[in-house]
């Protein structure tokens, strides 16, 4: 039992990566070790200490420990192949055992400004190889070390490392030599994988618009939406590419449809690349429209954007006394995305319904055998088997397409599908803007896309048949039993039941939701990405541009 009594001060002291291990210097004081039996430096898991969830620690290897007069200065071992670490964030931490079998564990909440600058100098080589994965240190926001383990991702490789420091270096002596009164604007959306979002329409229809403008795109090489981009080559930044480093440096705003950091390395903070990008401004585009959902991860106490674009005055207001933003630093426009928005159902033969399901937070990353046990899976795979609903779709000529959250992109395969009636795709394989424009009706159960189509007039239905749990780990900002703008089912039988009704008055929405969307949206036409220029020009001293 951890009792976090907190008596004491560490401060690590000392630190450098030999082969396969981390070395560590701690220098521990401020308590009366008379009354201690043991110190041990321990790795806690999931970045807290006061988490009532804390897994068993991992005992460092101590190789020296000194009683001085002022203090104790401990020298301990992180062996990486001893350790069958969980994909997380990791605490370096103390387990201390004092008398009358006490213990508590407090984490090591100080480091030398020496360290700082040397993990942060090194710490795209101070990283260690575990199979498929990778061991880093990680400098956090309040200045205190801990370590990431993450699976490796295609482009953390030496060279592209060497590509970012000889960017680095060039443009902080030479930059000056290529400057220009063009302020550069950067452009993203999710890992820099995609281009068909926001992000994307944002970007297109600033090239047709303002082509003074100096904006420029980023994608991953290997994408297949970079197809999207081949009219833009003289402005796309292909991730990774020196041109691309060279750009992340140069420019002085980021615009995105998620927080910033998706157009580097979201699990490489400290980074020469990602403290510039740190520095820099940002406009969210917003991924989609907020309020199924919390997302304490975009309020101002953990992101603070600088600009944030709102779909509507709902959310405007939801954003200004929820999230904690100053009305000026919301600005109210629509969606770029939804310029492009039309039904598009009368290009397919048959109607579609779209069936796509959000991620749960608790299950990403869980094995394969392990998610085949969850409830997530029982129920869309108990939806999906259904021989009422295979029946029902076969004799009206309606089809089913499921799609995954990105998050679960490698679980698809394991749901078992009647290809005679029902879809199923994986991350990326089809654009997912054009199949809300073809489908007739949509179940999901707390997802944004549920918005989409809503605003394009089309039923909804929620299937929230976990909902009073996801109440609890989640949370909303909307009222279930009230301000859903769609059916709600907690059960197999009762979406089937909803699937009939929507097929029986041909996919037409119920006139009580429709009337709920002057309520919550507010622009209908197509002049979302000329207000959000407009707003970011109308911003440019906050913005700093």
């Amino acid at each position: 039992m951890y009792d976090n009594l907190g008596k004491i001060k560490s401060t690590l002291i000392g630190f450098s990566k030999r082969n396969r291990n981390f070395n560590l210097k701690l220098w521990i004081e401020g308590e009366d070790r008379s009354k201690l039996l043991q110190i041990k430096p321990i790795l806690t898991y999931y970045a807290t200490v006061s988490d009532s969830q804390i897994s068993e620690p991992y005992v460092l290897e101590i190789k020296q420990q000194r009683q001085q007069e002022s203090g104790l200065l401990i020298t301990a071992v992180i062996n990486s192949d001893q350790f069958n670490f969980t994909p997380s964030y990791w605490d370096l931490a103390l387990e201390i055992h004092g008398q009358d079998q006490q213990i508590w564990v407090q984490v090591v909440d100080g480091i030398s400004p020496e360290m700082i600058r040397k993990i942060q100098k090194q710490v795209l080589f101070l990283q260690i190889k575990k199979g498929a994965y990778l061991l880093r240190p990680h400098i956090t926001g309040d200045q205190r070390l801990s370590f990431i383990y993450m699976k490796r991702q295609t482009f953390e490789r030496p060279r592209n490392y060497i590509k970012e420091l000889l960017a680095f270096y060039l443009h902080k002596f030479l930059g000056f030599a290529f400057s220009s009164q063009k302020t550069v604007w950067l452009i993203c959306e999710k890992e820099s994988a995609q281009a068909h979002d926001s992000g994307f329409c944002f970007f297109k229809w600033l090239r047709e618009n303002h082509p003074e403008q100096s904006v420029f795109f980023v994608i991953k090489a290997d994408s297949p939406e970079i197809k999207h981009l081949t009219a833009y080559s003289k402005n796309i930044l292909k991730f990774m590419s020196f041109r691309y480093f060279w750009y992340i440096f140069k420019s002085k705003l980021i615009i995105s449809t998620d927080n910033k950091y998706h157009i580097y390395n979201l699990h490489q903070p400290n980074s020469v690349a990602a403290r510039a990008i740190k520095r820099k401004k940002e406009v969210y585009l917003q991924h989609g429209v907020n309020g199924l959902k919390q997302v304490p991860e975009f309020h101002k106490d953990q992101l603070n954007f600088d600009l944030i674009i709102s779909p509507s005055d709902y959310e405007t207001e939801m954003i200004v006394k929820l999230w904690g933003y100053d009305r000026k630093e919301v600005a109210t426009t629509g969606l770029a995305r939804w310029d492009s928005y039309q039904d598009r159902t009368s290009e397919i033969a048959f109607k579609q319904i779209l069936l796509m399901p959000t991620w749960r937070r608790d299950l990403k990353g869980v094995s394969k055998s392990d998610f085949v046990k969850t409830s997530f899976f029982k129920h869309y795979q108990a939806l999906l088997n259904s021989e009422k609903l295979k029946k029902m779709l076969a004799e009206n000529h309606v089809r089913i397409a499921f799609f995954l959250h990105p998050y679960f992109k490698s679980y698809v395969e394991l749901f078992e599908i009647d290809d005679s009636v029902i879809d199923k795709y994986d991350y990326l394989e089809v654009d997912l803007g054009q199949e809300i424009m073809k489908s007739s009706l949509m179940i999901s159960d707390y997802s944004s896309v549920l918005w989409e189509m809503f605003y394009l007039e089309k039923p909804v239905i929620f299937y929230q048949f976990d909902q009073a749990e996801y109440l609890v780990k989640e949370k909303a900002y909307m009222d279930y039993q009230q301000d859903l703008f769609g059916d709600c089912a907690f059960d197999v039988d009762t979406v089937i039941d909803f699937v009939e009704k929507y097929i029986n008055k041909a996919f037409q929405e119920d006139e009580k939701y429709g009337q709920m969307r002057q309520k919550y949206l507010t622009y209908f036409d197509q002049d979302n990405s000329k207000r959000i220029y407009q707003a970011i020009k109308s911003h440019e001293k906050q913005l700093g541009i």
